[in-house]
Parts: structure tokens; sequence; C-alpha cells
């Protein structure tokens, strides 16, 4: 495996910490879940988190700034995507990322809408010749969460291999259909001949009519693990994560999520929907977070 396989969880540094099971004010790190992980892509850092273009609440970001204490302690690495469309609010956005150590991207969309390249900027921040064969390295990064609208799986790798980002977050599949180690080794290069890094998108707190592993008959209540529809998207389902027949389907066997990506050639994962937590314990009453 490779070294520098990153793992990486999308939103949840809430889970940075956890509290004490008899006095539920005390709370400390959580060093064993900071222990396997690499960094953490945060929406909403400066931007968005509440209401698109708009800034994120003084509260909220007290809350990130106390959980960005707690990852730096623990040398977990913090990315920010936040979400505005206006030049001027990007390029501010950029600079207070930057300013804080992170590794930043704004998206002119929705998170559930991101199906294209940003407009702004035309080229990616920080573009740069080198090789990004670590995180570590990387200047910048792209997030895409659809890539159908690019035309055909060739299509779309020649369309990222003609741009400069340091690192590209992409949908395992393309359609129903997963990206070819042809696709992603294409990705691996930038238009100017550098490596970079292509992690996959991997759903762990949701299960989707359109995966693989969806079966004939499959519904909410049946298999008992499979819950209520996710808010924005009706085919998708809230599982019960802890199940382990879905812990089979996500990393359990060489047929699974996480022996695949690694055997087609990723170079790390993105984990995703990791709040789903929230929802269990609110009985489905905490839908903030799904979006």
């Amino acid at each position: 495996m490779n070294p520098n396989f990153v793992i990486m969880t999308h939103n949840g540094m809430e889970l940075l910490e956890k509290h004490d099971e008899v006095d539920n004010r005390k709370v400390f790190p959580a060093r064993a879940y900071m222990l396997s992980i690499d960094a953490v892509l945060q929406d909403g850092m400066f931007y968005g988190y509440e209401e698109f273009g708009k800034p994120t609440s003084k509260d909220q970001k007290e809350i990130f700034d106390r959980l960005i204490g707690v990852a730096k302690q623990n040398r977990v690495s913090i990315l920010t995507m936040d979400f505005a469309k206006q030049p001027k609010k990007v390029d501010e956005i950029l600079r207070a990322s930057t300013r804080r150590g992170f590794l930043p991207f704004v998206a002119d969309k929705e998170l559930s809408f991101i199906n294209k390249l940003p407009s702004y900027p035309s080229r990616p921040f920080r573009e740069n010749p080198n090789n990004i064969l670590s995180m570590s390295s990387a200047e910048n990064f792209v997030y895409l969460r659809d890539t159908t609208a690019f035309g055909t799986e060739t299509e779309f790798a020649l369309k990222l291999h003609d741009t400069n980002y340091d690192m590209v977050m992409v949908d395992v599949f393309h359609g129903r259909q997963p990206f070819s180690k042809r696709a992603i080794e294409t990705m691996k290069y930038k238009k100017l001949g550098a490596k970079r890094m292509v992690l996959a998108r991997m759903d762990v707190g949701t299960a989707a009519t359109y995966r693989f592993y969806w079966q004939p008959g499959w519904r909410s209540g049946g298999p008992r693990w499979i819950t209520a529809p996710y808010p924005t998207d009706p085919d998708r389902y809230f599982v019960e994560y802890w199940r382990p027949e879905w812990h089979k389907i996500i990393y359990g066997d060489p047929k699974s999520f996480v022996y695949g990506l690694i055997a087609q050639g990723y170079d790390g994962v993105l984990i995703e929907t990791v709040e789903a937590y929230r929802y269990f314990e609110s009985d489905g009453q905490d839908m903030a977070a799904f979006k």
C-alpha cells in the first residue's frame, strides 16, 4: 500500500473530541480517532456554513476555532471548502484560509450540486509545477461531487488533466460505472506533466440505490440497517453504520469499497457523512448537517 495514502474525513470536526461517559461536561481529545486520520475537510469555515455566500456565524466560528486547536495539537491537517460566487468574497476566503495555514477551496455551488470546475479563479489558487507525492506538498485542491456533466469518463479525465490542481477529490463512479484505472492514471497528471494526488469519495453514513452494492428489493427498513431517506437525495438512505453487514460492504473483504479503491490506484480516501451519528442520536431531528 502507498505509504502516503491519505485518510481524510469530510466535516465532523466535533469528532476530534470525546465526552466523558459519566460527566458529559468533561471533554477530551479523541486521540485514537485522530491517529487514524491525516486530515479533515471542513465545509463553511468562513462562508456558507449556514447559508450559501453568507459569512459563517460568530458562534460557529468559535466552535471551529476550538477544534482547530485540537487538530493542530494532534497533527491533523485542515482543509476548507467554503461556498461563495462573487470574486471579492472568493479572494477574501482564500486569503483568510491561507493565513490560518489551511488548504482552501471555494465552491461556486451548493455542496450537492458541485459538478464543474469553479469559474473563479480561472486557474488553480497557488498554481505550481511541482510533483505532489504527499498531501503536505499540495498548495490547492478541487472537489467534484458529480462528474457526468463533463461527458464520458475519458472526456472528464482529459478535462481534469488539462488543469494544474495539486489534489483532486472525485466520486469513485462516473455515472453508474466506476472510473477505470486508465482514467484514474490520466487524472494523476497535471497539464504541466507533474504528478498530483487523486482521492476517492467514500460515503460511510448512507447507502445509495445507484451504488454497486445495492440489491434488488432493498428499501427503507429492509434490511433493517437501512433507515430513512437522506433529506436532499431520496435515493440515499441513512444506514446503521455500526452494523457488521455495512462494515463488510465498506471495508470487510476483497470485494469491499476500500479494497476496490486501493486496487484502482487512488492516492487516498475522503470519508463522507461521518456526521450520520447526529441523525441517530437525535432520532432523526437534527438534520442541519445534511445538505
